[in-house]
């Protein structure tokens, strides 16, 4: 090619607005970053700024409008540029895929009121590696272009740095991969960015981008590499270096299309730690999400309130996921901020998940008193997934006149006049005695269900195919027992009497892990084991007819683990619940679950899912992962639901599931740890994780056992019309 290339000269300023500082330091550096480059932009005629994130833009209009509107300004001319057009520069492998279009919903409303643009162009350039969803769901906004960096180069070989990024549903975005990095802050630092985007250039194509400014806490490009750019920008009888932005470079690069290489597929990995550390924000990430959801369903579904009282709800809901938006930054939801960053982020999350809850219950109860009275009492139960609901129900009714100290004797009736069996279990309070019921059942997705309660009846004998013998528990589907030493669980699968495991021993493993919190270097957990957690007692705590629950307790040194394991009539899965009390530090736990020994399995990802191989590597994943079961001659296999755990890695026959990590926060190597005391560990305290095992379940059936656990139905008494109360 003899064609001069452009080297487009991108100015920018990476702001992490939360990380080694807390979010108010945060809004002073996009204030007076901000500042500085409008001041560049006066003062050198050539100089083009680039700035993506809704959130910057909102600090900035809230807290300097004299400043938003001389960047009102430069936007018309052309010289303010913003990329990206999502509220925050995310992780791009935790958040669900309405998540991501929150982000993009976001983002395209508030450019196109505030600027007048539409924003194409997606730009996570710090994201610690990138789902293989993007592409469908940038594709499907109408993006055509993304920009990003990690995984680099010595990490994941791709075809070249410009690359045709293709998904699903024949979505793709021409992509470029910094060869180097998104910051010089000065020219020496410019110069080794520019002649590696030159060296790995796309020799068919002649156009790179190169990234200059001050970054991380903000700062972004100075006079010194502006000059450095003018005075140097014909240099070379082979390139010439331009003040760009991202939007002009893929213009550029658009008619060399059918020369550019294609990848298809997720762009991993780097940093995995981040899948797993700093478990309580990830956990109230996904409560967050779905409570949000929740909300917005009941409002659909629940169509009460005037116009006045439903603007007001949609802004709740917007700050609602504003908040949960701003906290899946990379460096919030990945768990590399320091401990009073991510402190903030719990509080922050919490805060959406109540402003959304009290939408729904308000909603429920607007609905509640539109009900017609009834002599009897009623559970309305109330539920807002995404699938219609098959399972378990669970409810303490408040049993007048004498409440906490009765328990209900009579019978449940379902909406057809139907008898329901039912089981009284324990409740979550220490006062009384047990009160709380469990039924099975199913109710629409959008719709409530309503049981009558008739007590003092005599209620019919309830079959049931669980059986208990000694300590072992069984159902037409599967046998548990409590395992012995440093084995939790033994499960064996009854289905056609066959058994395909290599092993039926759960466990949960404990690893020495001096990995950083970012787990920098490494691609899977494979240190010395440091041991596992020990049985020390077990017992029936639930015998059935509906439900049958073993209780398994546990310990490793000063760490308390314990196990519920449940079963249930006719249902062929096992729910896996853990609860443990960790204070190891420097320490993996993982869930030893065995499965059958193939080498691929399929893993849930934000939208869809993806086949991933054996290997052993650590992966991020959501809600599921699935084994097909290579003796069966349709598409059924194995299948595990946590919507609480977000890693594993597969090999052998065995999955391990990444329940807890323990470096010291915000603990960036080559730094050693050696005064451990002076320095906060993270995930410490009390944990809890759900787990679901389904033998003989097909793919997409995955989906709805997720939204089951993730959208549990609730009851809350009514007792309109009941004489006597």
């Amino acid at each position: 090619m003899n064609q001069k290339i452009i080297v487009h000269m991108i100015g920018s300023a990476h702001i992490d607005p939360v990380w080694l500082w807390r979010w108010p330091a945060g809004v002073v550096e996009v204030l007076s970053t901000c500042r500085t480059a409008a001041n560049l932009i006066d003062k050198y005629e050539k100089f083009i700024f680039c700035r993506s994130d809704v959130w910057v833009y909102e600090k900035i209009e809230k807290h300097d409008p004299e400043l938003f509107e001389r960047i009102l300004n430069f936007v018309k001319k052309g010289k303010w540029q913003v990329p990206g057009g999502w509220y925050i520069q995310p992780d791009c492998n935790l958040p669900l895929a309405a998540s991501f279009r929150k982000h993009i919903e976001f983002g395209e409303k508030y450019f196109q009121d505030k600027f007048g643009q539409k924003v194409n162009v997606g730009y996570n350039v710090d994201s610690f590696g990138h789902s293989a969803s993007i592409p469908v769901l940038l594709q499907e906004a109408k993006y055509d272009s993304y920009v990003m960096m990690r995984p680099m180069k010595h990490e994941m070989s791709l075809p070249s740095n410009l690359f045709r990024w293709q998904g699903e549903n024949e979505s793709e975005l021409i992509t470029w991969r910094i060869p180097h990095s998104y910051n010089a802050s000065d020219p020496e630092h410019l110069k080794k960015n520019i002649s590696t985007a030159l060296e790995e250039s796309n020799t068919d194509v002649p156009h790179v981008m190169c990234f200059y400014g001050v970054g991380d806490h903000g700062g972004g490009p100075t006079e010194q590499l502006i000059e450095w750019i003018n005075d140097h920008a014909d240099d070379s009888k082979d390139y010439r270096l331009e003040f760009s932005h991202p939007r002009r470079f893929f213009d550029e690069v658009i008619p060399f299309r059918n020369k550019i290489p294609v990848y298809k597929g997720e762009l991993q990995m780097h940093a995995v730690g981040c899948y797993s550390v700093v478990s309580e924000i990830k956990q109230g990430i996904r409560k967050a999400e779905h409570s949000i959801q929740r909300a917005e369903r009941a409002i659909e579904n629940l169509n009460y309130g005037n116009d006045s009282e439903k603007k007001r709800e949609k802004e709740l809901l917007d700050q609602a996921w504003k908040k949960v938006l701003f906290n899946q930054f990379h460096d919030t939801a990945g768990g590399t901020s320091i401990y009073e960053a991510c402190e903030d982020a719990k509080d922050q999350l919490s805060a959406s998940i109540s402003s959304a809850d009290a939408i729904t219950n308000a909603k429920c109860f607007d609905h509640l008193v539109r009900l017609p009275k009834d002599k009897l009492q009623r559970i309305v139960v109330f539920r807002f997934g995404q699938y219609d609901y098959e399972g378990l129900f669970i409810h303490e009714p408040w049993i007048h006149p004498n409440g906490f100290h009765s328990t209900f004797n009579g019978v449940l009736l379902g909406e057809s006049g139907n008898e329901i069996d039912y089981q009284i279990v324990n409740q979550s309070a220490l006062l009384g005695p047990p009160r709380a019921l469990i039924w099975e059942g199913s109710m629409s997705a959008s719709k409530e269900l309503i049981i009558r309660l008739i007590p003092k009846r005599n209620s019919k004998i309830f079959k049931s195919d669980i059986k208990i013998k000694n300590f072992q528990v069984s159902n037409s589907f599967y046998s548990i027992q409590p395992g012995n030493d440093t084995i939790l669980l033994k499960t064996d699968t009854l289905i056609k009497g066959k058994h395909f495991l290599s092993h039926n021993h759960i466990k949960l493993n404990l690893y020495k892990d001096r990995s950083d919190t970012w787990s920098h270097g490494i691609k899977s957990y494979r240190d010395k084991l440091k041991g596992s957690f020990k049985i020390t007692k077990h017992t029936i705590e639930e015998s059935g007819p509906i439900r049958a629950t073993i209780r398994i307790e546990a310990k490793f040194r000063n760490s308390s683990l314990v196990t519920r394991c449940s079963i249930y009539r006719k249902r062929p899965w096992i729910d896996v619940n853990l609860q443990i009390i960790f204070v190891e530090k420097f320490t993996i736990a993982k869930l030893i679950v065995p499965v059958f020994k193939t080498s691929t399995r399929i893993d849930g990802i934000a939208e869809g899912y993806i086949e991933r191989h054996q290997n052993g590597n650590e992966c991020s994943f959501i809600n599921w992962t699935f084994i097909k079961n290579i003796n069966s001659k349709n598409s059924e296999g194995m299948g595990i639901v946590s919507p609480d755990c977000f890693a594993l890695d597969g090999q052998n026959g065995i999955l391990r599931f990444t329940l807890l990590r323990s470096p010291v926060y915000a603990w960036h190597d080559p730094k050693k740890v050696d005064d451990e005391v002076s320095f906060r560990n993270t995930d410490q305290g009390f944990h809890q994780f759900r787990f679901r095992i389904i033998q003989n379940i097909k793919l997409e059936e995955l989906n709805y056992h997720a939204d089951w656990i993730n959208n549990p139905p609730y009851g809350m008494d009514w007792t309109n019309g009941v004489i006597n109360i």
